[in-house]
């Protein structure tokens, strides 16, 4: 992130307050600290570098084979983020169609694609023999989510300015960050002004859109079972948080006069104060299990059971978890149905 911004606007100072911004995010530290989704917090390593490539390859500087090692991060982290990612990277490639016209660029895009395709066949390649030749839970439909859950797991208006007392995840934007966006009003006439204006306005409004799209106020249900496989709405939070902490670190830039290091600490002073003050909501168990006593891959007869070292229901094969009950309470005795039994 730090890396992209600086590239971006030519300022290392404005690069590290988005990086800062960005680390900060509350649904960014929900994903680690309360969901302890490894891979989706993982993605927000990659997705800035994924933008770094295309930015890269679009100002013909080099290293933009850090498009590459982007998007295979991704994939080999989370599938859903990789998916996500690459359909909004599609956008920001739309918005720059006319230098691709550059046959040079146009093949090192290509160059790109392939290698990332090359290096990751290790694990798509299984990934689709087991889809198409295996039955799993996990690719049987309505296994993960259904139009119906879909929709009424998105948010409502308020879980995005604050938390109540009960809730088991934080999904707010930030005080700082809302604060910093309505900033937007007055710094977007010197954006569009600025060398970095159409990133600015692609960015703002993707941000918004993301934000949109987590809640329930997005036409969900319009779309039948085509965004099923997004499971829950409020995960396009992860891009909102990208675009926010770019679009906030450069409103910061235009507006505040001589902009410098001293600026950056009183943000992140701020940031962190924000933060502090959600760590009511961090999950406390006592009586937490030591990794050395979990019976890894033991069978569970509730589907929603999370098992040392298998996962949820959704990961086993259709047989399996369909008798999952008889497994967990099935006699230990060896039954012979066919041929022969020695020992």
């Amino acid at each position: 992130m730090y890396t992209f911004v600086s590239k971006l606007t030519h300022n290392k100072v404005t690069g590290t307050l988005s990086a800062i911004l960005y680390i900060t995010m509350p649904y960014h530290l929900t994903d680690m600290y309360i969901r302890n989704a490894i891979g989706e917090f993982l993605s927000y390593i990659f997705i800035p570098l994924v933008f770094l490539g295309l930015y890269k390859l679009f100002q013909k500087e080099k290293g933009n084979w850090i498009l590459c090692v982007g998007a295979i991060g991704l994939l080999l982290t989370h599938n859903l983020m990789t998916l996500m990612t690459a359909l909004i990277a599609f956008i920001y490639l739309c918005t720059n169609l006319s230098k691709l016209k550059d046959k040079d660029i146009l093949k090192k895009l290509f160059i790109n694609i392939f290698f990332i395709i090359v290096i990751t066949a290790f694990f798509w390649m299984p990934m689709l023999e087991t889809k198409t030749f295996t039955e799993y839970q996990v690719y049987q439909k309505d296994a993960m989510a259904t139009a119906e859950s879909l929709a009424e797991s998105a948010l409502d208006l308020k879980a995005l300015f604050f938390t109540e007392k009960d809730a088991t995840h934080v999904f707010e934007i930030g005080l700082h960050i809302i604060v910093i966006l309505c900033l937007t009003v007055f710094a977007i006439k010197k954006a569009i002004k600025s060398k970095y204006k159409k990133e600015y306005i692609l960015f703002l409004c993707l941000g918004l859109l993301c934000t949109f799209m987590s809640t329930k106020y997005f036409p969900w249900n319009l779309f039948g079972n085509v965004f099923e496989i997004l499971q829950f709405p409020w995960r396009m939070l992860v891009f909102a948080n990208f675009f926010f902490a770019i679009v906030c670190a450069l409103n910061i830039e235009i507006l505040v006069k001589n902009f410098n290091t001293k600026d950056v600490l009183f943000f992140s002073v701020i940031s962190i104060l924000c933060v502090i003050l959600l760590k009511g909501f961090l999950p406390i168990d006592s009586d937490i299990v030591e990794i050395d006593k979990w019976n890894i891959g033991i069978v569970s007869e509730n589907a929603t059971d999370v098992i040392a070292g298998m996962g949820k229901s959704e990961y086993l094969p259709v047989k399996f978890n369909e008798n999952r009950d008889y497994i967990t309470h099935r006699e230990h005795t060896v039954y012979v149905l066919d041929g022969n039994r020695n020992s």
